[in-house]
């Protein structure tokens, strides 16, 4: 079995199962995370509000990577500990990572579809949007499945 290590950043692992371990950062980077993405979506907003201002700075390729930023840092927070992790919360991880995925797999069938339907709404998504929709579709519920399970 591989494992993948950083000699910076100190990876915990995780035991779902004996025998597939998940690596995950340490508690601080969720702050890290949080943090980030107030600001880029604050970033983001005033980006929005004030389109003559950009065009006039000549930042047009600030946005899409502001985005990525935003993506990242969403990711940083989902593969981040919990404070208290245990069995429970590692399983429950485990399951909404599949169930996201999956979700994410149906999504990319079904935009050919809707493209030759001539369906505006999902033939318009793009890359960004499809993996913030996943990410935000994770952190939900994930949140919501560690509140009501017992």
């Amino acid at each position: 079995m591989i494992y993948l290590s950083f000699s910076l950043i100190d990876m915990k692992k995780i035991r779902i199962r004996a025998d597939r371990p998940l690596l995950l950062l340490p508690n601080y980077f969720k702050t890290i995370g949080v943090v980030s993405v107030i600001t880029l979506i604050i970033v983001l907003a005033l980006i929005k509000s004030f389109p003559d201002l950009i065009s006039s700075m000549n930042l047009q390729y600030v946005r899409p990577w502001l985005k990525s930023l935003l993506m990242f840092s969403l990711f940083v927070i989902a593969v981040s500990l919990e404070k208290k992790e245990d069995e429970r919360i590692a399983h429950l991880r485990a399951r909404i990572l599949a169930g996201s995925f999956s979700i994410a797999i149906l999504v990319a069938i079904l935009i050919p579809i809707a493209k030759l339907l001539g369906d505006n709404v999902l033939s318009n998504l793009d890359v960004y949007e499809f993996m913030l929709m996943q990410l935000v579709f994770y952190h939900g519920t994930f949140a919501s499945a560690k509140r009501y399970a017992s």
